[in-house]
């Protein structure tokens, strides 16, 4: 008699819930107790406040966030790119607490005198992501919150299973990249700057993003788990 509710559920007991909420998923089934999609996305509250970013013509902050944990190293792999960058843009990384490598890092970026901050302990993400002309992100929930704050946004997935949430596309104001691990880092680096000097480009993605809204699906999802009219 208990009410099941479960999120990011694509396996077999996923049939038993009374409800299923797939956020990062577009629609698979047609099952009346599923629910796909960006429109049942929770997002936090401190995004709920926080206005778009202004766009700029020129870019001056990149932001670079993985996760907290990225477990493919993609942090290392942007840094490696950026490193090799003769253009005056300051990068920001946001480092996850679980992020193993950030203390080489940090170090290995003092020694070359790059126009770099490392984020380690954020409080506010609107406060980063707020100040940023492009970001460079994994494929997981940080998409949304992007999307939220009109940030346009080159995605590298950090596994198979993220390549599955079909958010991030170009019409939502995404350039996905695919796998992480499978692309060269010329590849990122040739997108990072053309995305740079493309400043129609730039504002044609955020235009896409401004036309999400994601701040409805608390609601929805409040609706669901207490069975109420949708």
């Amino acid at each position: 008699g208990i009410r099941v509710v479960n999120f990011e559920d694509l396996g077999n007991g996923s049939y038993f819930a009374d409800a299923v909420i797939n956020d990062l998923y577009e629609k698979k089934n047609d099952i009346k107790n599923y629910y796909w999609g960006s429109d049942y996305y929770c997002i936090r509250d401190e995004f709920l406040l926080a206005k778009t970013t202004k766009f700029k013509e020129e870019v001056e902050n990149v932001l670079v966030i993985f996760g907290g944990t990225d477990p493919s190293n993609l942090t290392k792999r942007v840094f490696e790119v950026i490193k090799t960058l003769n253009i005056n843009v300051h990068y920001t990384f946001i480092l996850g607490m679980g992020y193993k490598k950030a203390n080489n890092l940090i170090d290995f970026s003092k020694q070359q005198n790059l126009n770099i901050d490392f984020i380690q302990d954020v409080k506010l993400m609107t406060e980063y992501m707020s100040k940023a002309d492009i970001a460079i992100s994994s494929q997981g929930r940080t998409m949304f919150e992007l999307a939220s704050m009109g940030v346009p946004t080159i995605l590298l997935a950090q596994n198979k299973r993220e390549l599955q949430h079909e958010f991030g596309n170009l019409k939502n104001g995404f350039i996905n990249l695919g796998l992480g691990s499978d692309i060269e880092n010329e590849t990122i680096k040739q997108t990072l700057l053309w995305l740079i000097k493309s400043p129609q480009i730039r504002k044609q993605m955020k235009i896409q993003m401004n036309k999400i809204n994601l701040k409805q699906g608390i609601k929805r999802v409040k609706n669901i788990i207490f069975d109420k009219n949708i």
